[in-house]
């Protein structure tokens, strides 16, 4: 038999199914990939979430959450809010839905002082004296190599196998965030770290089993004002990756919001608006006083009705909302309608209300974003539900007068 009849009776023998190749590669990672293979049937532990937010459970276990924001504009005051609500049971609506959670914070961009006040005003927010066992804060700025940053992140996750974990912020754990490579392992590292250590793992691994925990990564946003894109080729990493991306903004009313502007599960539609007060914080030691900024829940002012007439618009190119300035185009007027109210079965009185609670305006904005869809949005009948719908798009300026 010459050497070309062999190969094509081998070849013959393994389609078959006679022979089969031995592939130790292979054979070595078929037990790991099985135990990752997912089919319809496959038994899985429902996701465990650690906060109800107007309803909506949010933050989920074993998963990542990207909060952004410009500089200043209460990334870390959401943080306190979100750490309050989990030790005290509530804070300003948020619910936590499991007891007992241990909190993990890891700061890389402010002083120690600043650290302080932190934890001081999520005493003040929490109305007691914050549980060392449950409330772990680092301040790493001063961290002398940081070459070493991630390894310490490992490492403190490892010893305090924290529910929730916030890292603020991701940006100092890699050199360059414009880096490809880098960008796309520490935000692996933060998908592995929130998987938590099974029993298995730890005893292999010489590790504490620790459950599997949010880890809430926080990224500034681009420079410029009109964008809002968190920065770098991390921050499209992070937002490729994360379950839910979470904003957060101020206006020139200093009214804050916090929003979620993207979740793989059901999104949380209302965004959570206050204003910061100042309150006093006493020193157990020294007795001083610390003026610290607190809180607190804010609507917007509901006018009377004498007040609701409906109004025209004249020559409005902008208006201001709970979200900063909002350029008045008939494309806009729908988007605002519909993120607001969805569809749904809607009087006008009650579409006006929820459009004012929604985005923190007066009625007076509602009546001009309606004349601006006048024509385009229309009431029509589905399924024998009253529903709103867009007809067009057509931009509307300045020069075309009311209404377009």
């Amino acid at each position: 038999m010459s050497n070309l009849d062999k190969v094509t009776a081998d070849q013959a023998k393994i389609k078959s199914g006679e022979v089969t190749l031995h592939n130790p590669l292979w054979e070595k990672i078929q037990a790991k990939l099985e135990n990752m293979r997912i089919r319809s049937s496959t038994p899985l532990p429902d996701m465990k979430h650690l906060l109800n937010i107007n309803g909506i459970n949010c933050f989920p276990r074993g998963d990542l959450v990207a909060i952004s924001g410009k500089e200043k504009c209460g990334k870390t005051t959401d943080c306190r809010i979100i750490v309050s609500a989990l030790m005290k049971g509530e804070y300003m609506g948020v619910k936590a839905i499991e007891e007992e959670t241990r909190v993990l914070w890891i700061d890389t961009e402010q002083a120690s002082q600043t650290s302080r006040a932190v934890c001081r005003g999520i005493e003040l927010m929490c109305g007691s004296e914050l549980s060392d066992e449950r409330f772990i804060y680092f301040a790493l700025r001063e961290y002398p190599d940081r070459q070493e940053m991630t390894e310490v992140m490992r490492m403190l996750f490892n010893e305090y196998c924290p529910d929730i974990a916030i890292v603020d912020g991701i940006r100092d754990f890699i050199p360059d965030f414009n880096d490809v490579v880098e960008s796309a392992e520490i935000v692996l590292e933060c998908m592995r770290l929130s998987s938590g250590v099974s029993a298995e793992q730890a005893r292999k691994k010489g590790l504490k089993e620790r459950p599997a925990c949010c880890v809430c990564c926080i990224l500034h946003q681009n420079k410029p004002k009109d964008d809002n894109n968190m920065r770098g080729h991390l921050g499209t990493e992070l937002s490729n990756k994360a379950g839910e991306v979470w904003e957060a903004t101020q206006d020139d009313d200093h009214v804050f919001s916090f929003t979620q502007i993207r979740s793989r599960t059901r999104p949380v539609d209302n965004p959570l608006r206050y204003k910061v007060v100042s309150s006093t914080y006493v020193d157990k030691v020294t007795n001083k006083d610390e003026e610290i900024g607190v809180p607190q829940i804010w609507t917007a002012p509901v006018p009377s009705d004498e007040d609701q007439e409906e109004v025209m618009v004249e020559d409005v190119e902008y208006i201001q909302t709970g979200f900063g300035f909002k350029p008045l185009t008939e494309i806009t007027a729908y988007e605002m309608l519909y993120k607001a109210l969805g569809f749904g079965d809607w009087t006008w009185n009650t579409m006006r209300k929820q459009f004012c609670k929604y985005w923190g305006v007066d009625y007076h904005v509602f009546n001009a974003i309606r004349e601006y869809s006048n024509g385009h949005l229309r009431n029509c009948v589905v399924a024998g539900q009253s529903v709103w719908r867009y007809d067009g798009p057509k931009i509307i300026t300045n020069e075309e007068g009311e209404g377009g």
